[in-house]
């Protein structure tokens, strides 16, 4: 996990969702892993998009994920994924589901895009580090 201070989290939490996005791939594949919310229950905290498709939201740290942590997502902890692991088994779970991944959400505000997708940009910003 990368430091993050105070003005780096606002900045970049201030992001369109298109540069959070880069921003959430390019962090994934440096440091080797993503974050997510999972419930004292073990269970992934899951959003819906305005379509009401699920999605499982994402972020390239845990400080990201704790301020998303209020409301219904009350309590959710982040809980890091290695990267590959997401692209070998993530993906493909998440497909049969027929959920999205949320990318990098602050707010009310994000961008849903399918598991595949966000595997695909994940794989290619790790081949550029190789």
């Amino acid at each position: 996990m990368y430091s993050l201070n105070d003005e780096q989290f606002h900045a970049v939490s201030r992001l369109p969702p298109d540069l959070r996005y880069e921003h959430l791939v390019k962090r994934a594949a440096d440091h080797a892993e993503i974050w997510a919310l999972q419930m004292d229950d073990g269970g992934w905290v899951l959003g819906a998009d305005h379509d009401g498709r699920e999605f499982l939201p994402l972020w390239p740290h845990p400080r990201y994920a704790e301020a998303m942590a209020t409301g219904g997502w009350q309590g959710a902890v982040p809980v890091s994924i290695d990267v590959h692991e997401w692209i070998d088994s993530w993906t493909a779970k998440l497909e049969s589901d027929s959920r999205l991944v949320g990318i990098f959400p602050v707010g009310d505000h994000g961008s849903v895009i399918t598991p595949s997708a966000f595997a695909d940009d994940l794989a290619a910003e790790l081949s550029l580090m190789e």
